[in-house]
């Protein structure tokens, strides 16, 4: 119909209560299992193979957000511009995951003295798990 080029109704309210609702699910989830394991912490077990693939999806992203950036630049597209951002806060954020990984994968040579009384040594114990958040927070306020 030329009268309704987008249709009849309109189904993106309805999309977006949906998609909303996925996002909302998943918040949700990730709150609780937060909050699980605050209670009842685990030691993160990683594997050289997780390890690759979380530097390939750093990889992938910097590439993706940089050349989506630059095309929204070409084209004059706010929205390309932003969603180029997006995946380049994206990489910043996995690669802050990939640091904590590759922290905890050799977490037996670095913090071997915080688990043994006799070579306690509190520098390393309270700087290792906080270093993702220094790679963090000064690039936030970049991609802003």
């Amino acid at each position: 119909d030329k009268n309704h080029p987008l249709g009849y109704g309109r189904i993106e309210y309805l999309r977006a209560m949906i998609v909303a609702a996925i996002v909302l699910y998943a918040g949700l989830t990730a709150f609780v299992e937060s909050v699980k394991k605050i209670i009842h912490p685990e030691e993160p077990n990683y594997s050289a193979v997780s390890l690759i693939i979380i530097g390939s999806a750093v990889v992938v992203k910097l590439l993706l957000g940089r050349y989506v950036k630059k095309k929204g630049e070409e084209v004059n597209s706010g929205s390309l511009i932003a969603s180029g951002s997006d995946a380049l806060f994206d990489a910043i954020l996995s690669a802050s995951v990939l640091l904590s990984a590759v922290i905890s994968f050799f977490d037996h040579f670095l913090n071997r003295g915080c688990r043994t009384s006799a070579s306690f040594n509190p520098y390393v114990c309270a700087t290792a798990p906080s270093m993702p958040w220094l790679m963090i927070l000064p690039s936030y306020s970049l991609t802003w």
